[in-house]
């Protein structure tokens, strides 16, 4: 896998073993990141207005480059931009540490539980896990583009998702139906959902699009918001809301690595495309032969399809033309008369070379005759036919190579 720019969020609930508890989970969630700025000093809070919801002080950067803040009153935790599998797992798992210690030092290790899970059960609240890849402005960012891509993270839930028992109620969100955006719930297919014991993943019951913009309502597979963290001249951000989070590091690697592999293969031009463009693509080569490889990228954007130049380039190569009819019916008449001779070098142990010598009959792929000389002549060949055809067996065409070894005689 080529360089890869990888990030998690994690959202973590928050539970406490109290029957009736005096502070709210907010309120330790604010204690549990205060103690690990002020007190346990593990980073530095930023103090500018980030929007609405992040006043100042709300979180801040730690100095393994991670971010710990507040998201809707519960701790959420940004990795570090990675640029390996490992790094990333173990940025995932340091998150984990940092939190678990921080409880551990406030004396409240029997009072509250962290719980790295999708789902609250009990308000059906969902916690997201958040996944950020890097790639270049050229990445065929259109729902066009990305339909390989969904298709592979709609199946990816299967070894990658954390399961759930039972099922979530409906959500409220606008999905779209042809060129209509309508109530999920004015839907036949929605309005009634059979419930479920079992499923694959916890985050699926709320992902209700397959691109959007929002975060906290109308949640996609892919977040369409464009905020690279890097030159936006040249790379832009894929953010993905629909995986659960893992507590195995196996599954982790296994969901980031296998996602880096197929925007690659996206990027570099290799995915299956629809028929309709493939033989759009052949169509406008074959009918435009001085148009090259930009040319039809550039004509297919116009038409609204954005193709990698890879694949543009697989799929317009200019088949070389096949046999004339003349010729095709010439073979098929005269295949019974054809024979073709060649020659080939046999080095031995005592570097020597041998020249073989070998007849083959086309009609039936027959190896005629084969000899050895070490001193070859147009002569020695051509007795070698005498020898193999009798006058009444002769072929009347004969197909070899212009070797200057059958001077005259052939």
């Amino acid at each position: 896998m080529l360089n890869r720019i990888f990030g998690l969020e994690t959202e973590y609930g928050l539970l406490v073993n109290q029957d009736r508890p005096d502070h709210s989970p907010t309120w330790f969630a604010h204690k549990i990141r205060d103690h690990l700025f002020h007190v346990q000093r593990r980073g530095v809070l930023d103090l500018h207005h980030r929007g609405h919801d992040e006043p100042p002080g709300n979180g801040g950067f730690l100095t393994n480059a991670g971010r710990m803040y507040l998201d809707m009153g519960h701790l959420e935790w940004a990795s570090p931009e990675c640029e390996s599998l490992s790094d990333v797992v173990a940025a995932d798992r340091a998150g984990d540490q940092l939190l678990q210690d921080a409880i551990q030092d406030l004396g409240l290790a029997n009072t509250v539980s962290l719980i790295k899970n999708n789902v609250d059960h009990e308000t059906d609240a969902t916690f997201g896990s958040h996944e950020n890849y890097l790639v270049s402005r050229r990445f065929p960012f259109t729902r066009r583009g990305l339909g390989p891509f969904v298709t592979f993270l709609v199946t990816r839930q299967i070894f990658t998702g954390a399961g759930r028992v039972g099922t979530a109620g409906p959500q409220d969100a606008w999905i779209q139906m042809d060129r209509l955006i309508v109530p999920r719930g004015a839907t036949h297919r929605h309005a009634q959902q059979p419930v479920l014991p079992f499923q694959l993943s916890q985050r699926a019951d709320y992902i209700v699009n397959d691109f959007f913009e929002w975060v906290q309502q109308n949640r996609a597979i892919v977040n369409t918001r464009d905020e690279p963290l890097a030159d936006p001249n040249q790379y832009r951000r894929i953010h993905l809301l629909l995986g659960d989070s893992n507590m195995a590091e196996v599954a982790t690697a296994l969901k980031l690595g296998t996602t880096g592999l197929v925007l690659q293969l996206i990027e570099e031009g290799h995915t299956p495309l629809d028929l309709e463009i493939r033989t759009l693509i052949r169509r406008m080569a074959r009918a435009n032969p001085t148009w090259g490889l930009r040319r039809i990228q550039a004509e297919l954007r116009f038409l609204g399809y954005e193709v990698a130049r890879l694949t543009v380039a697989k799929y317009m190569r200019r088949l070389s033309p096949r046999p004339s009819s003349p010729w095709r019916t010439f073979l098929e008449a005269h295949i019974g008369d054809i024979v073709a001779v060649d020659f080939f070098v046999v080095p031995t142990l005592t570097f020597h070379l041998l020249f073989g010598f070998l007849i083959l009959r086309h009609d039936r792929r027959e190896l005629v005759h084969v000899n050895v000389t070490d001193h070859p002549t147009a002569a020695w060949a051509a007795q070698q036919l005498v020898e193999s055809f009798p006058e009444e067996t002769a072929p009347k065409y004969l197909l070899r190579d212009r070797d200057a070894i059958y001077g005259d005689v052939f």
